[in-house]
């Protein structure tokens, strides 16, 4: 890891924060800052393992409980840490990053917001759907 990474210890709290899990803390940015929340009351805390292009605005995740969504992320690029993402060559330059979808100039959305969006599917629904 880069030193600069952990100049202030933001990162590394957060890090540590999100491998505690339930009951600690959950980590998210907000304009370009982490900032953190309880979530004593929360019994699952989703998180992405694995972010694929899908054209346009939309990106196919897969969470950390094998649920899988395509999201159209065009409802979230409002205000200045997001405008550079409207640009599709620099929005697809995301990647996954803490257990979100994150890009290089900091600006991410909260897993627990995109687990949200109609459309999830658990993979052991879709393989009983194929049987």
């Amino acid at each position: 890891r880069r030193a600069a990474e952990f100049a202030n210890g933001r990162n590394y709290i957060s890090e540590s924060l999100l491998r505690i899990g339930i009951g600690c803390a959950t980590a998210y940015r907000l304009n370009g800052f982490r900032r953190y929340h309880s979530v004593r009351n929360m019994g699952f805390l989703p998180a992405i393992v694995r972010a694929e292009y899908r054209g346009g605005y939309r990106i196919h995740v897969v969470f950390n409980d094998g649920s899988e969504n395509t999201v159209d992320f065009r409802p979230w690029l409002a205000g200045p840490v997001f405008e550079p993402l409207k640009e599709i060559r620099y929005f697809k330059r995301f990647f996954v990053d803490g257990g979100t979808v994150a890009w290089p100039n900091g600006a991410d959305v909260a897993p627990e917001t995109i687990y949200d969006v109609p459309g999830r599917l658990s993979i052991k629904k879709e393989t009983a759907r194929r049987r």
